[in-house]
């Protein structure tokens, strides 16, 4: 009869920062890419009760929103946010995170807040600011519409001290329950799990009647931006654990390390894991998708090169708070959840197609070095599959964003979350990373769902952190994204802010046309297609490439039966079989987007944004035609086209067992707010007829 559980904070993504959880229900600061790190390490998104956020850097935050409240429609989440950023975001936002039904809170902890984590073990929360931010100004009025320059943002909030402390029951004591008149049985139970009970005779009884001490804990979760900081930094904790975040420059100072020393004097076993916030952010890949990566480039080397970081291995960080009797850090050997890839990793990827019979593919040593060894920047014109899925990450897909390179130039097709780092994952220095980053000449967003925008702000941040602010970008998107794009893209005056729907009828001016010349772009369309409000596809010509046409989400649209095409990225969200759902949910299944390439007498059709259900091969794909499939950090030139139509077969003799597990994890998926697609698709109206092409 005792009460045990294990309270555990984690570090579960790689620094600089990293996320930080505490059980499953609390996560701290959480960057871009958190839901493909819970994903990998095995934790629940449904179970995140409150978050700590952590500005400017809000797409993580808003991509657990939308999945929470995607598996939990009347549900609410608590954000802990002294500054307004969060707030003021959100506001910002609301065209594509809103959910009517869904509760999103935001409030101060200037006071503590109580938390929940393993019944009946709940911690109380304190956010203590270490220097004053800047205020957000209300009354700053919103610039005009047609401003195509970017508005003068919000300031970055500042320092702050997360203090978080815990306790848990003592043990139970047997005797003195006995001794109050408590029976051995299920009030027993009820005790420890800190209820309150009545015995037979009518005795209220309260746990704390039988139950030892309780045991504490105390953490601490620093932000730090300067060394005039540390005037507000409480010097003499009890603390257990210290995550302790800032630049190289105030790790190294004295008030460091005087602070520490004192923490120290106060808890001898207290432990400290700082981390250089200065330092560059490494790409990095979660142990299924860099066994994916390396199992395609065995089986393609001149379709799939393996991230150059696979081999920046990470192991989760665990520090043991309960049973306090057990403080301390998990050993390393008790946690198996990993970043990279190790040579025992790779030695499985290669017994398991050896198993399906694909010995043929496997390389010598000396032919995978090569391969690996070739660098993206060497090739001038190139597309490359930054995330191929659709709604939410998964462990295999990133969520849409299709990187086109065309000379020293290049564009991004929409920009999901955690595009920028998948884009960092395919260099093997700063400076490769740096020049692709600012030849980004042009961000189309095809539509206001998050899945295709959230990747803006760190791209927005990363420009700003690598010093190349003032480097001219066009940023292209429907008018209800245009708010939240101006809000944190602040002052870089490099930005240039577009409407999707001033290129209806071509480039709209002279000028523009000019400029879009001189960086390689000749013709720019967009086109209204069906899926939400505010919808585009869009038909470009560029330098290398000719045509390329993109359908953003859709139903198949005839309009794009008046362009002729060299390449047509189209999405293929369902197969075949699921056509009831593509038209409730206004998606294409496989069979439709390939005939929409066909009218346009495309010489490649390429399929993406495919349902997470499908974590491996799609069905349905037409074999010996112009169709290729895209996978994540799949690259194609003009050379290798032909060659990635041919990959169907081999690709589905890899992923047989894959295909068999993700039709079961989706299994129910053909509901839509708890309604059978097929009962939807028998009332009249639209949806009722089935094989028609919307204009």
């Amino acid at each position: 009869y005792t009460s045990k559980p294990m309270i555990t904070l984690s570090m579960l993504s790689p620094p600089p920062n990293p996320l930080i959880a505490l059980s499953p229900t609390l996560l701290i600061c959480p960057p871009s890419g958190t839901q493909r790190f819970l994903l990998s390490t095995g934790h629940r998104t449904s179970k995140v009760t409150h978050i700590v956020p952590s500005p400017p850097d809000l797409a993580g935050v808003n991509g657990l929103i939308l999945t929470k409240s995607g598996t939990s429609p009347e549900g609410s989440i608590t954000l802990l946010d002294e500054t307004g950023y969060t707030k003021k975001y959100l506001g910002v936002s609301r065209p594509y995170s809103f959910r009517p039904q869904f509760t999103t809170n935001v409030e101060g902890a200037s006071e503590p807040v109580t938390i929940p984590l393993h019944q009946p073990v709940s911690c109380e929360l304190t956010i203590i600011p270490l220097s004053d931010p800047a205020p957000l100004d209300p009354s700053t009025p919103p610039p005009p519409k047609k401003q195509r320059v970017s508005s003068a943002g919000n300031p970055e909030p500042r320092s702050k001290l997360i203090r978080i402390e815990g306790s848990t029951p003592g043990t139970f004591d047997r005797k003195a329950a006995l001794s109050l008149g408590v029976p051995v049985g299920p009030l027993f139970g009820k005790l420890v799990k800190g209820e309150t009970i009545v015995t037979p005779s009518g005795e209220e009884v309260k746990p704390s009647q039988c139950m030892g001490e309780p045991g504490v804990w105390r953490v601490a979760v620093a932000y730090v931006e300067s060394e005039n900081d540390f005037e507000r930094l409480p010097k003499s904790q009890t603390w257990d654990f210290v995550y302790f975040q800032s630049t190289q420059a105030v790790l190294e100072s004295q008030s460091f390390k005087g602070w520490w020393s004192s923490l120290k004097r106060s808890n001898p076993k207290c432990h400290l894991i700082k981390c250089d916030s200065s330092k560059p952010r490494d790409g990095y890949v979660s142990n299924s998708s860099a066994k994916l990566a390396y199992k395609l480039s065995l089986i393609s080397p001149n379709h799939f090169r393996v991230p150059y970081c696979v081999d920046n291995c990470f192991k989760e960080i665990d520090y043991r708070l309960t049973p306090v009797n057990k403080k301390g850090l998990l050993k390393s050997d008790e946690n198996s959840n990993m970043y990279g890839l190790t040579s025992e990793d790779r030695a499985e990827v290669k017994e398991d197609l050896a198993k399906r019979g694909l010995e043929k593919f496997l390389q010598t040593k000396e032919e995978e070095d090569k391969n690996e060894d070739v660098s993206v920047s060497i090739v001038e014109e190139e597309i490359v599959f930054l995330g191929t899925g659709s709604s939410i990450p998964s462990k295999h897909r990133n969520v849409t964003s299709t990187w086109i390179k065309y000379g020293s130039n290049s564009l991004l097709l929409d920009c999901g979350e955690n595009s920028v780092t998948q884009l960092k994952c395919l260099f093997s220095n700063d400076e490769d990373y740096r020049d692709a980053l600012f030849s980004i000449k042009f961000v189309w967003v095809s539509h206001p769902h998050a899945d295709h925008l959230l990747g803006l702000n760190e791209f927005v941040m990363e420009r700003r952190r690598l010093g190349g602010s003032s480097e001219k970008v066009f940023i292209i998107a429907p008018e209800t994204v245009l708010p939240s794009v101006r809000f944190f893209v602040g002052e870089e005056v490099g930005v240039v802010m577009l409407d999707c729907r001033e290129f209806l009828d071509g480039i709209p001016d002279v000028r523009l046309a000019s400029e879009f010349k001189s960086l390689g772009i000749t013709k720019f369309h967009s086109l209204h297609v069906e899926h939400c409000r505010g919808s585009f596809g869009v038909v470009l010509e560029c330098s290398h490439w000719g045509t390329v046409a993109f359908s953003g989400d859709c139903r198949p649209c005839r309009k794009f039966l008046n362009f002729k095409a060299d390449i047509l990225i189209h999405e293929a969200t369902f197969e075949d079989d699921l056509q009831e759902e593509a038209i409730v949910k206004k998606h294409s299944t496989i069979t439709e987007a390939v005939t929409i390439g066909r009218g346009m007498q495309c010489s490649y059709i390429i399929l993406s944004h495919f349902s997470q259900r499908y974590p491996g091969m799609p069905r349905g794909v037409p074999k010996d035609s112009n169709v290729i499939v895209a996978w994540d950090w799949m690259r194609l030139t003009s050379s290798t086209m032909e060659s990635a139509t041919r990959l169907g077969g081999v690709m589905e003799a890899m992923f047989e067992e894959e295909d068999k597990e993700g039709n079961e994890v989706c299994e129910g998926e053909d509901e839509i707010g708890g309604r059978k697609v097929k009962d939807i698709m028998k009332e009249p109206g639209g949806f009722a007829v089935k094989d028609i092409m919307k204009e």
